[in-house]
């Protein structure tokens, strides 16, 4: 049995943002509205919520990859809450890869044969929190951590503490286009009527690159909104996520977070990749 890291993701999440040049120069003031720390929590408790040690319940009813009833013989209603890791694997089925979480094998569910295959060829070595580095999107949006927003121009920057990720959000209807593909893609982002809209595209294949520990193709875009409140101390909004290669729907997450306390940091922690991969081992 093959063992695989797997990342918690899409309890709340990141941000995204964008100044659209019809806007003029209007917006700006209301994008950097979005500057500063802000922080993601995790699910709440209870089912689907955080769990001990190998928890494979992943997350509540509404969020990544759970929106909408699940297809397959476990009926409209999906499996029944409070399932054990092996009621999980013998339910939903997927790839016998201990740290599955529930997440992972609803995902696993709605892939089309070609992501099934590549989910099952997955070596957890290869995956990139066992390598020191960020899933990349859509897992920074929602990891329960800090990230630190800061505008220069026309470009939005985003600091995330996991694995100390820095993220280039081009703006504007005129921002720079880039066909070159990437581990994190090429972001471009447009703010119109209050609402933040970023569409990435150009990603490479990547292991968990649909979020835990299920592969992402090199066809796959994601688009993320958000909306500020009135008193800018909150953010919700909505991530969807669309491979046609190895998914048969797009994914969809709500987004929900809010602005850390005025002493609040990102502190840079050093991670040694034979460390993180000694688990795998035992």
């Amino acid at each position: 049995m093959r063992k695989a890291f797997t990342v918690s993701i899409l309890g709340g999440a990141a941000m995204i943002a964008a100044c659209s040049a019809s806007a003029g120069t209007a917006a700006q003031p209301a994008l950097e509205k979005f500057s500063g720390i802000w922080e993601v929590s995790p699910p709440g408790p209870g089912p689907g919520g955080p769990g001990p040690g190998d928890d494979r319940r992943g997350p509540p009813p509404g969020q990544f990859g759970l929106r909408g009833p699940p297809p397959g013989p476990a009926g409209a209603g999906g499996p029944a809450p409070g399932l054990g890791p092996d009621d999980d694997r013998k339910e939903l089925g997927g790839p016998d890869i201990e740290g599955l979480d529930r997440a992972d094998r609803m995902t696993y569910r709605r892939m089309t044969p070609a992501g099934k295959a590549a989910f099952e060829a997955m070596d957890p070595h290869d995956l990139p929190a066992n390598n020191c580095k960020s899933n990349g999107l859509p897992s920074l949006v929602g990891i329960p951590d800090v990230q630190q927003w800061t505008f220069d121009g026309d470009v939005l920057t985003i600091h995330y503490a996991d694995f100390n990720t820095r993220r280039t959000i081009n703006l504007g209807d005129n921002a720079p286009k880039d066909d070159s593909h990437t581990m994190y893609g090429h972001s471009v982002g447009s703010f119109r009527d209050g609402v933040l809209t970023v569409t990435t595209t150009g990603y490479t294949a990547t292991p968990g690159g649909l979020g835990r520990n299920a592969p992402g193709s090199a066809s796959r875009s994601t688009v993320e909104t958000y909306r500020l409140s009135a008193d800018g101390k909150s953010v919700t909004g909505q991530l969807t996520i669309h491979d046609p290669e190895y998914l048969t729907g797009d994914l969809t997450a709500p987004i929900a977070f809010g602005r850390a306390n005025d002493v609040t940091s990102i502190e840079e922690v050093p991670c040694d990749v034979e460390a993180s991969q000694r688990y795998l081992d035992k």
